[in-house]
């Protein structure tokens, strides 16, 4: 009779049993920013670190988007057709960042939001 144990558990696939170590992200965090009339919103928060702004203009009228980043401004390069995507790439710090719609008007009406970055 064989010891105690031995081969009880044995099938022959006890390394796929054995849990991996989980791996870091690679590249940016990617956060959704949805801007509409009167409206601008962000699908959470951030890490700290390289963030994709996977930006969507939901409304019925072109938008773009601002955002201040320490002293600076960052935005598009153009405006984003209704229905249409637009990204931008930053390097972010841990704080809550504004963004908003720079075009006339746009942020007076309202189109304007918070991202948080932890």
């Amino acid at each position: 009779m064989p010891a105690a144990g031995a081969g009880d558990y044995d099938h022959g696939y006890a390394d796929t049993a054995t849990p991996s170590a989980p791996t870091a992200p690679t590249g940016a965090h990617d956060i959704e920013i949805t801007l509409q009339e009167r409206s601008a919103s962000a699908s959470g928060m951030a890490h700290a670190g390289q963030v994709k702004l996977a930006i969507k203009n939901q409304g019925r009228f072109p938008h773009s988007l601002a955002i201040s980043v320490g002293d600076q401004t960052r935005q598009l390069g153009s405006n984003i057709a209704p229905g249409g995507t637009g990204e931008l790439t930053l390097e972010l710090a841990a704080g809550e960042y504004t963004f908003w719609c720079p075009l006339p008007g746009h942020r007076q009406q309202g189109i304007e939001g918070r991202l948080r970055v932890m």
